[in-house]
């Protein structure tokens, strides 16, 4: 069963990843349209894993690739669940230094 689930959840990750690649090309174009060059904008997925901290991923890969800027997208959630919870943004804010953060709701 566990090796039914692991192949559900690389599914779903496979999903996400192509939606979000079409979300990240049309960023692309309204970047370059802004005058961005295209050497300046690179575009990287964080996996998720179990017992990992994404934030600190995504830290770490900002800071090997020398980024400026984070942009993450954020769901709208209701008030009792971002008082119990912990949101990859907030996280991103408490740690990052030296970042530009923008969050995409």
């Amino acid at each position: 069963m566990e090796s039914d689930l692991k192949a559900e959840q690389q599914r779903w990750i496979s999903a996400a990843k192509s939606t979000a690649q079409k979300d990240m090309d049309n960023a692309r174009m309204d970047l370059r349209k802004g005058g961005v060059s295209a050497a300046s904008i690179q575009a990287l997925f964080c996996d998720p894993g179990e017992g990992r901290n994404t934030a600190v991923d995504i830290l770490r890969m900002a800071t090997g690739c020398k980024c400026r800027t984070i942009v993450v997208g954020r769901h709208s959630v209701s008030w009792f669940h971002e008082l119990f919870s912990q949101e990859l943004p907030e996280e991103l804010l408490r740690r990052g230094k030296g970042f530009s953060l923008w969050v995409i709701e």
